[in-house]
């Protein structure tokens, strides 16, 4: 027991030496891997550091931009433009289609703004023929006294310098010679402003860039101070003005104007929008006129001016169009721009857009508000420039066709411009646009097999019937039927509204219970119901054939008519472009407008194919239309006979394209709706007009039998008598 006692003990201390030191190296291990962490923390501080002390370094190294110094400057004595050496008005480009140049651009040297733009490949559609279409040129207004001044986009306005207004555009330009640079042409205007002493104090350098195959033309500006001091300078020019009005608009002046812009929901510019920058020109004019009658010396002009644009967006370009072209101006922009925020905005070069009507020289009856013209104008912020120092107003402007495969090239496709091709009749979405382009695009396969526009159009109107022939078929076999069998149980159905004349809460259970016995389904009377699902087939057709530019100045059935007379001689315009009416018979060379309600008639040509297509609506009318049954159905027929009259007057002067669609759209439903007659006489003379049509069995729970059930439990409790309604009986 004593050599036990001492042997646990020394146990025991063993024990808790050996738990000792196994807490100490536990301890230790801790310590050691708390001390690495704060060693590796510290590291990568030091690390960090180094790298900021080297950013640090590095930004000191780049040259350092200063802030501007504002300095206050006096007003110049006498400022005034130098007399030009050489001024002349320049042209750039030609409108000759084998020169590679797609626009002639003629320029002014009073103001040095354009004077003209002519489009190379595209001919005027009216008028005489091979003359080259100029999308925009000079804009003749007035003065207070009657007298015509002529305004021309893209003319130098004025230029504010130290406070004092010099301007521009009644000075002629310093010209250079037209100089061949690498693919194209370029011209530089240029001005000097000088103070009373004849010291230069600024100079306007403006060169205009045109390259070959592009409907771009660069306009590269710059203010210069030439003076050995601060000044301050503040640049206003003209824009686009009003592009001239298309011509066979028989829907009237579909002049409209476009705002592009960057939403301030989007501070990354990654998408440039143009849904609710649409303004037509007719409402800008009444805008301004309101405004004018109510006293605003300053109504809303495009930019901004939309209620539902997100206040603090930012304009990126703004555009102004006609039914087939368009007038652009932007920023400076390169080829090389591939997404939205490579786009400079316009409004960062030039924060204010102002736009103008002012009173017309000239008289333009085919418009809604007559001797009024719009004219864009920019200006500049105000800018302090230091000796020598330069301020670059640069922009780009586009010239040209609304064209799908034009805008998906760069930089165009970046900037949102197939924005701008719109198949539009009242509203963007109930033309179903998608439809629209698909539908063109089916039409410029057909073209490409057959070579003609004409014969394309008359395939597609062919193909698109043979698509809706079920619909279509049915459709009118369910109205021919109902319209007979309406007849047939006529006289019963006059029998039970003279026994139950009195009493509307028997008279309706009967009529049902006489359709179920002669198995006439009332839903045939929504026979019409059909129709209206292929109205956004039409519509979108209708539309699309308005405005497809591919179509403009196009001829019909390889311009036969034309190369006949011609030989001969002549020079007959019937069907030369679908664009416009087909000219059976042309009185006179221009157009004679005359302003009706909805629509432009033009009486400068007898048109063939309005008057074929109210003859034959005609004839499918009296096809297609059910004898009549009672009175109401009788003067609704004598009023649709009113109106098939008045068709070929609406679509008197419609572009041919449209009335070769709609005549063979008809004469096709003509030849439809025979054999559906055809096949209605058939069921009559077997006797199963009244015959139940055979169908599938309805799947259980589907839509039709769920619609059946609902039916039969109307007819239900139409054939029970309403007790709770039912007044009681008088007393006598």
């Amino acid at each position: 027991m004593r050599i036990l006692v001492p042997i646990i003990a020394v146990l025991l201390g063993l024990l808790f030496a050996a738990a000792f030191l196994f807490q100490g190296a536990e301890d230790e291990a801790l310590v050691q891997e708390q001390t690495t962490a704060i060693e590796q923390r510290e590291q990568a501080e030091a690390k960090a550091v180094e790298q900021i002390k080297r950013e640090v370094d590095e930004v000191k190294a780049e040259p350092q931009v200063e802030t501007p110094i504002v300095t206050e400057v006096a007003p110049i004595e006498g400022l005034k433009v130098r007399q030009a050496a050489i001024s002349e008005s320049q042209t750039l480009g030609s409108d000759d289609t084998k020169s590679g140049y797609k626009l002639k651009v003629e320029l002014y040297r009073w103001g040095s703004g354009v004077k003209r733009f002519t489009l190379a490949d595209y001919d005027r559609v009216t008028g005489p023929t091979g003359v080259p279409y100029s999308v925009e040129g000079e804009l003749k207004t007035k003065t207070g006294r009657d007298q015509e001044l002529n305004v021309f986009p893209y003319t130098a306005n004025s230029i504010r310098v130290n406070g004092q207004v010099i301007e521009l555009f009644n000075k002629a330009w310093e010209s250079s010679e037209v100089k061949m640079i690498t693919d194209g042409e370029q011209v530089t205007y240029s001005l000097v402003i000088e103070d009373g002493d004849g010291n230069d104090v600024v100079e306007v350098v403006r060169t205009y860039v045109l390259p070959k195959d592009s409907y771009s033309i660069e306009l590269k500006q710059q203010v210069v101070n030439l003076s050995g001091k601060p000044i301050d300078v503040q640049y206003d020019q003209y824009a686009q003005g009003d592009v001239i009005d298309d011509g066979a608009a028989y829907l009237g002046d579909k002049r409209q104007f476009l705002t592009a812009y960057f939403p301030k929901s989007d501070p990354l510019r990654t998408r440039i929008v143009t849904y609710d920058g649409i303004q037509d020109r007719r409402a800008l004019l009444e805008d301004f006129k309101s405004a004018a009658q109510n006293g605003d010396s300053s109504p809303a002009g495009i930019w901004p001016n939309i209620d539902n644009i997100e206040y603090g967006s930012v304009l990126a370009w703004f555009a102004a169009e006609n039914r087939y072209f368009s007038v652009v101006t932007s920023a400076d922009v390169s080829k090389d721009v591939t997404k939205p925020s490579d786009v400079t905005p316009i409004q960062e070069v030039f924060p204010e857009i102002k736009t103008h009507v002012v009173p017309s020289f000239k008289q333009d009856m085919q418009t809604e508000h007559p001797g009024r013209i719009v004219i864009f104008g920019m200006e500049s912020q105000k800018t302090q420039l230091q000796p020598g120092e330069v301020d670059d107003l640069s922009i780009s402007i586009f010239a040209g066709p609304r064209l799908s495969s034009l805008f998906n090239q760069a930089p165009y496709e970046a900037m949102a411009f197939d924005d701008m091709v719109r198949y539009v009749l009242g509203c963007t979405w109930c033309t179903f646009q998608p439809l629209a382009r698909a539908l063109l695009w089916f039409l410029t396969v057909i073209h490409a097999i057959v070579m003609d526009w004409g014969i394309a159009i008359i395939i597609l109107v062919l193909i698109v019937r043979l698509v809706l022939h079920p619909i279509t078929r049915r459709s009118q076999i369910n109205m021919m039927k109902m319209g007979k069998q309406m007849q047939a149980i006529q006289p019963e159905m006059e029998k039970l509204k003279k026994k139950y004349a009195d009493d509307s809460s028997k008279l309706q259970p009967e009529m049902m219970k006489l359709y179920k016995e002669k198995h006439i389904n009332p839903f045939n009377m929504l026979g019409c119901l059909p129709m209206f699902l292929q109205m956004p087939i039409w519509v979108a057709l209708y539309a699309m054939l308005y405005y497809a530019i591919e179509l403009r100045g196009q001829p019909a059935f390889y311009n036969v008519f034309n190369s006949i007379s011609q030989m001969f001689g002549g020079d007959w315009q019937f069907l030369t472009s679908l664009s416009s009416p087909d000219r059976f018979i042309s009185l006179f060379a221009d157009q004679k407008p005359i302003q009706l309600i909805f629509i432009t008639l033009d009486y400068s040509s007898i048109n063939i194919l309005p008057l074929l297509m109210g003859v034959v609506f005609f004839v499918q009318q009296k096809f297609t239309t059910p004898p009549a049954t009672t009175d109401q159905a009788r003067q609704q027929q004598k009023m649709m006979k009113f109106m098939v009259l008045l068709f070929p007057l609406f679509l008197y002067s419609a572009p041919s394209g449209l009335t070769l669609y709609i005549l063979a759209s008809t004469s096709a439903g003509i030849v439809d709706s025979y054999f559906v007659r055809k096949h209605v006489r058939e069921l009559e003379e077997r006797g199963e007009l009244f015959t139940p049509r055979k169908t599938k069995p309805k799947k259980s729970g589907g839509f039709m039998d769920r619609m059946q059930k609902v039916l039969e439990e109307k007819q239900k409790k139409m054939q029970q008598p309403d007790q709770g309604n039912r007044k009681p009986p008088k007393r006598k």
